[in-house]
């Protein structure tokens, strides 16, 4: 039995990536470059109407972009993998055990990442550009990132694109609210890469209610803009249905444009500091 076109799940768009070259296709852009991207997503939930490789497809999406927006601005690199997991997202945000969390302990990611970031080194690839495809990773992106420079002189950035974007998405988005996991933004962004994967029938908008007490600067959590990490189950939202937003607004245009901001920003930060 064959697949029909109706089995198309999605398809791959852009240059080449680590796993679609062949050797001697790798062994040309060693003789290029030194610079690689990886990308460290997850494998979690994301409501009921996205996949649980959410980050994984907008990782595997965004090198290539940079890769190409690199092209544009005279800087040659290659795109690595998009790692499929991470850490566990924190419980502060959702402390219910939803099935599909494949999460790594922070040691073993640690590790994981570290070997993959040597295999490169090994290969050539001596500047290595680490983008945030799951924002729980981003910690031990750093301690690894600093080991590595400090041990093995191998020159390592850590591109973070939430804050970036989010200083452009109230010119971008639909929504007039807060958009947090798997709302408007990241939902627009999977349509953009694998829109046959979204699901939004039945599903209707989510906006927690305001945490109470005093207003204080910055009191948020890093992926809405603020400067606050907590990791413990602080309330218990029953209510909570695995996203923060309106995933209905979403468009994969508006994907497209986050995309363009976000492999710009990590583009130029690539080039300033690799090229």
């Amino acid at each position: 039995m064959r697949f029909g076109d109706e089995d198309v799940l999605y398809e791959i768009r852009g240059p080449k990536s680590i796993f679609e070259m062949s050797v001697p296709e790798l062994e040309k852009e060693m003789g290029r470059t030194e610079i690689a991207l990886l990308a460290c997503g997850s494998t979690e939930p994301h409501g009921p109407h996205l996949p649980l490789g959410a980050d994984v497809l907008q990782g595997f999406y965004l090198l290539r972009r940079i890769v190409r927006r690199l092209e544009e601005l005279g800087v040659r690199a290659i795109a690595g993998p998009t790692i499929p997991f991470g850490l566990r997202t924190n419980l502060f945000e959702r402390p219910q055990p939803w099935p599909g969390n494949l999460y790594l302990s922070a040691p073993v990611y640690r590790d994981l990442l570290y070997e993959l970031c040597m295999r490169f080194i090994e290969m050539g690839f001596r500047k290595i550009g680490l983008v945030v495809s799951h924002v729980e990773n981003e910690p031990i992106m750093h301690a690894v990132a600093k080991e590595l420079a400090d041990n093995k002189g191998a020159q390592i950035v850590v591109a973070n694109w939430v804050k970036p974007l989010w200083n452009h998405y109230k010119e971008i988005l639909r929504s007039q609210r807060k958009e947090g996991h798997a709302g408007e933004g990241e939902t627009a962004r999977v349509m953009a890469v694998a829109p046959k994967l979204v699901q939004l029938e039945g599903v209707k908008p989510y906006y927690p209610e305001a945490a109470e007490g005093a207003i204080i600067e910055e009191d948020t959590l890093p992926y809405f803009g603020g400067s606050v990490g907590i990791y413990f189950p602080w309330k218990h939202d029953t209510a909570n249905p695995g996203f923060i937003g309106d995933p209905n607004l979403a468009t994969a245009e508006v994907g497209e444009k986050t995309y363009d901001v976000m492999a710009n920003w990590i583009a130029q930060i690539i080039k300033k500091y690799l090229a």
